[in-house]
């Protein structure tokens, strides 16, 4: 399932920008953003509570084939590009086990320095929100799981 690509940009672009993602208390919400992603494509079920922090959403795609399917970064890109929802999520290498999760954004990516290969483009919130930029700048050193959400 796809969505149109304006559409699915404009939903990206406004979604960063509201007020329920930004960080307060020391608190950040990405957990929250791929929920809303995946509604725009019919479905609810990382709203449980066992797949509510991005560490579980992570454990979650790469463990259901079915509805997710990992992708290559290049992949990633492609398929934003035709409107299809990829999701990059990474478990936190160090305690506590939140992790990070964003958005695959449409268009172009980007060189990346600090991974050495091109990057696909996202939306992503959490301790800054922010679309367009690489997605080398919402991960640390390692690289994110990339995935497609399947249906």
């Amino acid at each position: 399932r796809r969505l149109p690509v304006r559409d699915y940009e404009i939903h990206l672009r406004s979604e960063v920008a509201k007020a329920k993602y930004a960080k307060s208390d020391g608190k950040t919400y990405c957990n929250l953003f791929p929920r809303e992603g995946c509604s725009w494509f019919g479905w609810r079920d990382f709203e449980t509570a066992d797949r509510d922090q991005a560490g579980e959403i992570t454990r979650y795609m790469r463990s259901h084939p079915e509805r997710w399917r990992p992708v290559t970064m290049a992949e990633a890109s492609a398929l934003a590009s035709e409107g299809h929802l990829v999701d990059a999520g990474q478990e936190e290498p160090h305690p506590p086990p939140t992790g990070h999760v964003c958005i695959v954004a449409p268009g172009e990516g980007i060189y990346s320095n600090k991974w050495g290969e091109g990057v696909p483009s996202c939306a992503n919130v959490g301790a800054n929100n922010w679309y367009g930029k690489g997605l080398s700048f919402a991960f640390g050193k390692e690289r994110p799981e990339l995935f497609q959400y399947l249906g």
